[in-house]
């Protein structure tokens, strides 16, 4: 994965190839409070590699902050058949488009 920001698409799909076989790998996608964005994913393992598959469950937020991390299942670091550990890695994302305006709070009655 490239350093720095890359700007995408609100609806897009994410796909990253990994040369080698990691066999407790996850991809998730953090939305800017580090929480997890709903979303649906495949893995498929090569023989050297390993192809991870991500697509959110709704458009993304336009004009927001994301991070597509490629870590372990079962601790942060993911590893191969050999035992080898890798990761985590971290590509920091950009929605295009503006960022839609934050609600009106509700304004209050004043009782008489």
């Amino acid at each position: 994965m490239r350093e720095g920001v890359t700007t995408v698409d609100p609806a897009a799909a994410f796909r990253v190839e990994v040369p080698a076989r990691l066999t407790d790998g996850r991809l998730a996608l953090l939305d800017e409070a580090d929480a997890m964005v709903g979303s649906t994913g495949t893995t498929e393992l090569g023989g050297s590699f390993t192809r991870y598959r991500l697509t959110p469950a709704e458009a993304l937020r336009p004009g927001s902050r994301y991070r597509l991390r490629l870590e372990g299942a079962v601790t942060r670091e993911a590893h191969d058949a050999a035992g080898r550990s890798y990761g985590p890695v971290v590509h920091e994302l950009r929605t295009s488009g503006e960022r839609p305006a934050a609600p009106a709070p509700k304004r209050r009655r004043s009782r008489p």
